[in-house]
């Protein structure tokens, strides 16, 4: 019989909640949509990656990707949505300046 694939999920955000999906992309960087967004702290110079070993109310947070928006569920039952590309208003503004992220301490 061999190997089957009996259930698929995908993790929009890193260190939340898996979401089960019917079907994925795989592209060149993995599955389209898995761990592309992270929760981060203001460090100073750059931002550091939260993680659920520092807050591990992270693993009840349930994302959702539809389109170009970010459903996240919280476990209170309260939910935000946040658009993933801006809605241009007026003239397109310059693209934003590249902001440094640490994911994971060095070893």
């Amino acid at each position: 019989d061999g190997p089957r694939v009996t259930a698929l999920f995908r993790y929009p955000v890193k260190s939340a909640r898996g979401e089960a999906v019917e079907n994925v992309r795989v592209g060149p960087e993995g599955i389209d949509g898995d761990r592309r967004l992270m929760v981060v702290r203001d460090a100073g110079s750059l931002l550091r990656a939260v993680t659920q070993r520092e807050v591990p109310a992270l693993a009840t947070i349930a994302p959702m990707l539809a389109g170009d928006t970010l459903r996240l569920a919280f476990a209170d039952g309260t939910a935000v949505s946040v658009p993933l590309s801006p809605v241009p208003i007026g003239p397109v503004p310059q693209p934003a300046a590249a902001v440094r992220a640490h994911l994971f301490a060095s070893s």
